[in-house]
């Protein structure tokens, strides 16, 4: 039953439930933004371990293994 005094809170209740809407819609938003963050950090440090033992191998251009993470992001080396 809405007395008066739940009538008053009924708009501020919509009000909130677009918020918690909008709140979640953003938290996901930033959960994405970092995983690719964190798969961006990954994927370089993998081509940093990959250049050092390509140079303590003594490959002809070690760097290549960065260069191609910088220029095209998560594909594979080579490609």
């Amino acid at each position: 039953m809405l007395t008066p005094r739940n009538k008053r809170r009924m708009p501020q209740t919509e009000t909130d439930a677009t918020d918690y809407a909008r709140l979640i819609a953003e938290i996901a938003s930033l959960h994405n933004q970092l995983a690719a963050a964190r798969l961006r950090a990954a994927n370089l440090e993998a081509a940093m371990r990959a250049a050092l033992g390509a140079h303590d191998d003594g490959e002809s251009d070690p760097l290549a293994y960065l260069r191609d993470e910088i220029e095209y992001p998560g594909a594979a080396y080579g490609t």
